[in-house]
């Protein structure tokens, strides 16, 4: 068994040289007369040149990823994943129904939503206060005041 000076001198002999390895990438760079960008640490300079394991995790990280299955996220979706929710406000604003009405001939899936369409906007209130289970309701506002044509719907805020 070593004695602890000889211990302490092994140790900062190996310090010495792992510095010396990472000094050398950059002494590289300083011979080719091309200094390193200021900033720049020494495992850039490595994984620049190729050196150690910045390549290999490059290339690992450029793997295609695969994909989660995308969520549902659209709160019409489905009005029975409100019945969790223990606390909160939601802010609606619903369209008239006649901008739905109007606008259902444009393309084949407007027509098929509107016909298929059970609950329209004047239900809203009704709903969320009694099946959803909504405390209460309380409309902002009716229409704002210089808002563009079609733009004055209601703002209701519910509150559970």
């Amino acid at each position: 068994m070593p004695a602890p000076a000889e211990d302490h001198l092994l140790q900062q002999q190996r310090r010495e040289e792992e510095q010396e390895e990472l000094k050398r990438p950059l002494l590289d760079q300083i011979k080719r007369k091309d200094p390193p960008s200021h900033g720049e640490t020494v495992e850039e300079v490595k994984r620049d040149e190729g050196v150690g394991e910045g390549k290999e995790k490059e290339k690992q990280q450029q793997e295609p990823k695969r994909r989660k299955k995308p969520r549902e996220t659209f709160i019409y979706g489905n009005y029975r994943t409100y019945y969790g929710y223990r606390g909160g406000v939601l802010v609606l604003e619903p369209q008239p129904w006649s901008s739905y009405k109007r606008y259902y001939s444009l393309s084949e899936t407007l027509k098929k939503n509107y016909y298929d369409s059970r609950i329209r906007p004047d239900d809203f209130r009704e709903i969320l206060l009694d099946k959803i289970g909504f405390r209460s309701a309380e409309i902002i506002t009716n229409s704002l005041s210089g808002a563009v044509a079609g733009f004055g719907r209601p703002i209701i805020v519910f509150t559970k």
